[in-house]
């Protein structure tokens, strides 16, 4: 129970036979459950972004059929109990365990806040796309290569002037139209530029 909970992992438990729900203390924090509410499941599917709602319950009634063996793991986003405008998003994972071939036993979960996460992820989404909707609307060749010296990008501008598709430059392609008496020194300033 210590390490759980110093991992702000919260733990939760569904009984689908009786509807009940019950959140540790570290998911009533995550989803903003105010201390003497216990929330019916109804009532989470409730505070589930509209979205992601259909997809969460569709994996919960695959996951509590009789004879199921399964179990999720799915990306949501929850609007918080305590202020329904913030919105979370939840790594969940679960499993039923079965008494027997009935809906008798309980869906045992873990719920992980990783809105700080979420948002740098999207934060780099959007600064990429940034960057290459930049890059594709300068009236310069751009080309840039990853640290594996494979992951290559050229800009349009690039593309249209070599009239190239980006797989037919990637991978070293570029070279293919570099005149033979200059490969090798192009080929040695491109890796030195790597150390």
């Amino acid at each position: 129970r210590m390490a759980v909970e110093m991992t702000s992992l919260g733990t939760w438990e569904y009984d689908p036979k009786g509807a009940n729900l019950l959140c540790s203390q570290e998911s009533r924090k995550i989803c903003g459950i105010r201390e003497g509410i216990n929330p019916s499941f109804t009532d989470f599917l409730n505070h589930i972004y509209t979205e992601d709602r259909n997809h969460f319950l569709r994996r919960v009634v695959q996951v509590i059929k009789p004879g199921s063996d399964d179990k999720f793991d799915l990306e949501i986003r929850v609007h918080r109990f305590s202020n329904h405008n913030e919105v979370r998003w939840v790594h969940i994972r679960a499993k039923m365990f079965s008494e027997d071939d009935s809906l008798r036993g309980r869906l045992i979960g873990t719920m992980l806040d990783i809105t700080e996460e979420k948002t740098r992820e999207l934060e780099l989404k959007e600064s990429v796309e940034l960057f290459q909707t930049m890059a594709d609307n300068v009236p310069a060749m751009i080309w840039m290569s990853g640290t594996d010296k494979f992951e290559d990008y050229f800009n349009k501008t690039w593309l249209q002037f070599t009239g190239r598709t980006h797989e037919q430059e990637s991978n070293e392609g570029w070279l293919e139209a570099v005149h033979p008496d200059d490969v090798k020194r192009c080929i040695d300033t491109y890796n030195f530029s790597f150390k």
